[in-house]
């Protein structure tokens, strides 16, 4: 949807128009299209044009702003001025999802009368959140189908185009063509300047079309028409000799009327128009230690936890030898954090010593399983050991290939953006993604492939260390900003490690970090939140893989009793699911202990709050 001083001219005097009907050629010509590709627009009968339902919608949301003087005279703007664009969409649905505008959108969208100052009666301060013009142009935009209309000119240069997300330059279309994939809800731009754009997941699906082959000489290639043409071909239904003749031509059949892979792609395309999904984004990061976790399991085999912490204690002192070698003197240069680790090194004799005050493998070790890297089982003797799983075999050679370089959540989802509407990165998470090395100059490349498609297949597990619980616990239902949250940290050392939880709590499904800056629960989290709310003080890591295999072994065993909110284990059954956990011994009582002391596990079963855990899982993977 974009809404410039011509379109808005047109839709308000459609507005005012008897029977909201106005004749063509009185209107502007590349503005009409504009609007019907975004769906306000119809043409009911030939050479006169109406506003749709949700066209009304948005027609009356801008008219009210004009009447009552929050916005400018439409004749009084700039011809460049975007009043609706997708970066202005994205910072409204923001705004929606958390209760109110961030200093990132706020001048945008008060200039443009959809956002407005209100009393909080709760916090006692006044806040900015959208205005009623903003609900409704939000509500319209839900409710409308946008026009796909593709010819054989545009075509050749989506084809030719870079998906992104990129510099907005790097783009071959002149400006009414990016107004019109803009209007079609192919191409979208960043928060809050529009410097970064990328095709949206329905401009990827034309994009797909199109590279399978799709073509006309002239004329559309993807239009409505084409579309209904060869659904109803595919649902058996008639269609004229000339009609099939035409489909053969563009290369959507073959001879014999099968679907050709431009075909399937273009039946792809029309499911995604007809039935939007809002998808949630999943994503996966890694820190350097997890990762050299990882390649020492790789080196082991079956890998027994004192096993695991000789090679590491190993491998970090000859990392903070040559560091050390290296910068010498020079230690101020270092980031604080580091620089106080290897301090400690130079003071300290004891390496093992040196090495547990600042590494905990434990918690690497249930990272890893909680991204399906690793997997904790028992040996021949019945003893703890890890294994890697097939998606830990995967990340620990395509890491290697990058000096097991950390990856942040940030630049796994910069890449996965264009399963929302209209939602894109802002110039730091592309720049960061960049230097993580899973997005290019123009797109994601083969890197960025792989991780979009691991967080989507990964079968996640709960972790959470006792600090990231606090972190997490100091979000609000309401949520807050990123910078809000920062204040918090008392020095540069305290703000790296809350960024670094921060990161961890998206990577995991607890959080979401939105463009404007503002975080929000996810479902998984609200239900961790309440999960997590019978947590003693003092408690360790509140939520670890095991904790969670124990818990869902006693729900398979044991029978849910939907009254009393509970899962009933019969003393009997204890051994089944021990068995059916796959954990040792060792592991399984000790983590059955700590079920119980965080509360998830009562007398005989699992509670409420084990039951609200069970259920953040399954909302924490697709």
């Amino acid at each position: 949807m974009v809404i410039k001083k011509e379109e808005a001219r047109h839709l308000l005097a459609l507005l005012d128009a008897p029977k909201r009907e106005i004749d063509v050629s009185k209107l502007n010509e590349e503005s009409l299209l504009v609007l019907e590709l975004s769906g306000l627009t119809a043409y009911p009968t030939p050479g006169f044009v109406t506003l749709t339902y949700g066209g009304e919608m948005v027609a009356r949301a801008l008219g009210s702003l004009v009447k009552n003087h929050t916005v400018d005279a439409v004749e009084k703007w700039n011809s460049g001025f975007r009043w609706i664009g997708s970066e202005i969409l994205a910072m409204m649905e923001d705004s929606k999802k958390s209760g109110n505008v961030s200093e990132i959108s706020r001048e945008a969208l008060e200039e443009r009368g959809l956002a407005v100052k209100v009393h909080d009666k709760e916090r006692k301060i006044d806040t900015i959140v959208l205005s009623e013009a903003a609900e409704d142009v939000l509500r319209a935009f839900e409710c409308i189908e946008p026009e796909i209309k593709i010819d054989s000119e545009l075509a050749h240069l989506i084809l030719t185009s870079p998906e992104g997300p990129t510099e907005a330059i790097h783009l071959p279309f002149d400006d009414s063509q990016k107004e019109l994939l803009e209007s079609m809800r192919l191409l979208a731009y960043s928060i809050p300047k529009g410097d970064i754009a990328a095709f949206t997941g329905l401009g990827r699906a034309v994009k797909r079309v199109l590279e399978y082959g799709a073509a006309a000489s002239e004329g559309d290639v993807i239009d409505t028409t084409i579309m209904d043409l060869l659904a109803n071909l595919v649902d058996g239904e008639e269609i004229t000799e000339e009609a099939k003749v035409q489909l053969q031509m563009m290369g959507y059949i073959d001879d014999e009327m099968n679907l050709l892979p431009a075909g399937e792609a273009l039946m792809a395309l029309r499911a995604m128009l007809k039935n939007p999904v809002e998808r949630r984004l999943f994503s996966f990061a890694v820190s350097k230690e997890e990762l050299e976790t990882l390649e020492v399991i790789g080196k082991l085999g079956e890998a027994r936890p004192e096993d695991i912490k000789k090679e590491m204690i190993d491998k970090k002192v000859k990392e903070y030898k040559k560091l050390l070698e290296e910068y010498g003197r020079r230690l101020d240069e270092m980031p604080l954090k580091k620089r106080q680790i290897l301090e400690q090194f130079q003071d300290m004799k004891e390496h093992e010593k040196w090495f547990e005050s600042n590494f905990d493998i434990r918690e690497y070790l249930y990272s890893l399983e909680a991204f399906d890297l690793v997997e904790a089982g028992k040996d021949e003797k019945d003893k703890e050991c890890f294994v890697l799983t097939e998606n830990g075999q995967k990340v620990k050679e395509e890491r290697k290939s990058h000096g097991n370089a950390s990856l942040s959540s940030k630049a796994v989802k910069t890449v996965k953006l264009h399963k929302r509407p209209f939602a894109v990165a802002n110039r730091e998470w592309v720049e960061n993604a960049r230097k993580e090395g899973v997005l290019g100059e123009y797109g994601p490349g083969p890197v960025g492939e792989f991780y979009e498609a691991l967080s989507e297949t990964i079968e996640r597990k709960p972790f959470m260390t006792r600090y990231e619980m606090d972190i997490f616990k100091m979000i609000p239902s309401r949520g807050m900003t990123e910078s809000e949250l920062l204040e918090n940290a008392k020095n540069e050392h305290d703000e790296e490690m809350m960024r670094s939880a921060l990161d961890a709590l998206e990577a995991r499904g607890f959080v979401e970090i939105l463009s404007d800056g503002h975080i929000v629960e996810t479902t998984a989290g609200e239900l961790m939140d309440r999960a997590l709310s019978g947590v003693p003080e003092g408690f360790g890591a509140p939520v670890t893989p095991v904790i969670y295999r124990v818990l869902k072994a006693v729900a398979e065993v044991g029978t849910l009793y939907e009254k009393e909110k509970k899962i009933r284990i019969m003393p009997k059954q204890h051994k089944e699911a021990y068995e059916l956990s796959g954990l040792s011994p060792e592991t399984f009582e000790k983590a059955w202990v700590a079920a119980r002391e965080a509360r998830y596990l009562g007398k005989n079963g699992v509670n409420e709050a084990g039951l609200d855990l069970l259920r953040a899982v399954a909302a924490m993977n697709p």
